[in-house]
Parts: structure tokens; sequence; C-alpha cells
């Protein structure tokens, strides 16, 4: 990954989708999920040049789907993603993102 300027940390999301559905979904991750920050700042999700994220794509029914979603965001801040639902026939979700696994130097 490209070096990031300073005060901004990556975030990499790792997201299963799977669609319940009685249609098929097409999924464009940058369209249909935005990280936010305490400061209310909006993150988008970052396309890594030549790796597919394993989310995009078009889901028939029954299907399946695992991959990573990468943002930037500012360090000491709490996050949350935004699932705009209705791009997929669902509703706006909203999630709280916790990492209790990261190191203090790297939140």
């Amino acid at each position: 990954m490209p070096a990031i300027p300073a005060g901004r940390r990556y975030v990499v999301l790792d997201i299963t989708m799977q669609n319940n559905g009685a249609t098929g979904q097409t999924v464009d991750a940058n369209r249909l999920f935005t990280l936010t920050d305490t400061l209310h700042q909006t993150h988008f999700v970052i396309a890594q040049s030549g790796v597919a994220n394993g989310i995009d794509g078009t889901y028939p029914t029954g299907t399946t789907r695992s991959g990573h979603l990468v943002f930037t965001a500012p360090r000491h801040q709490k996050l949350g993603l935004i699932l705009a639902g209705p791009e997929i026939g669902t509703r706006v979700s909203y999630f709280t993102i916790d990492p209790p696994t990261v190191p203090p130097d790297q939140s």
C-alpha cells in the first residue's frame, strides 16, 4: 500500500455478503459502503491497483462472497460503517467498528 499522510491510518474490513433475496443484485462497494468518523467526515473505499476487493460484482440469489474493503481514516477517531442498503434492495444499516486487537500506537 502506498504511504498515506501523517495522522491517517489504513482501515481494512473483512466483509462477507450473501444474497438471500428473490432477485439478483449488483454490488459496487464504493457506492454501497461509507466509513464515518467522530468528526463526521466520510471516507470511501480505496481501489487497490490490480487487486479485486472480492465484494464487487453480480450476486444471483443464494450467492455468498467475502472480501476486503480498504479505507483511510484519521487516527484516534472512533469509526462506523454505513451500508447504503437501498442500492441492493434492503435498508440502510449502521455498524460500529471496534478493533480491539489494534495496538495503541496503530489506532
